[in-house]
């Protein structure tokens, strides 16, 4: 939950953030000559420590969301297990009833 709401900050101010934060504050200065002046180029890196942190939270991220979603499909399964029961249940009496029955072979004649 943590990571995915600092990449949601970082993703919603990445100039000011992204320096302070995430480890891409060392640059790296390009002088370009064009025509008469010289253009000044700065490149953001990335330090691999930082890379490395990102990597292991994203797969630990990944991880939770898969125990934790194996943990739900359980939990459903096992409430609405009664439930599909007692449905079942329900079904299997209105069929089996004879107001279900007289009702059947009313509509046969009728129909034939």
């Amino acid at each position: 939950m943590n990571l995915w709401l600092a990449l949601l900050v970082v993703g919603s101010f990445p100039t000011k953030l992204q320096c302070r934060n995430t480890g891409l504050a060392s640059e790296v200065e390009i002088n370009l000559p064009s025509h008469d002046r010289i253009h000044h180029v700065q490149k953001r890196t990335i330090d691999i420590n930082v890379l490395q942190d990102l990597l292991g939270a994203l797969v630990n991220t990944f991880g939770t969301v898969v125990s934790e979603g194996g943990k739900l499909l359980e939990t459903k399964t096992r409430v609405t297990g009664p439930i599909l029961d007692i449905i079942r249940q329900i079904v299997d009496s209105l069929v089996k009833s004879e107001f279900i029955k007289q009702s059947i072979s009313i509509k046969q004649r009728l129909l034939s």
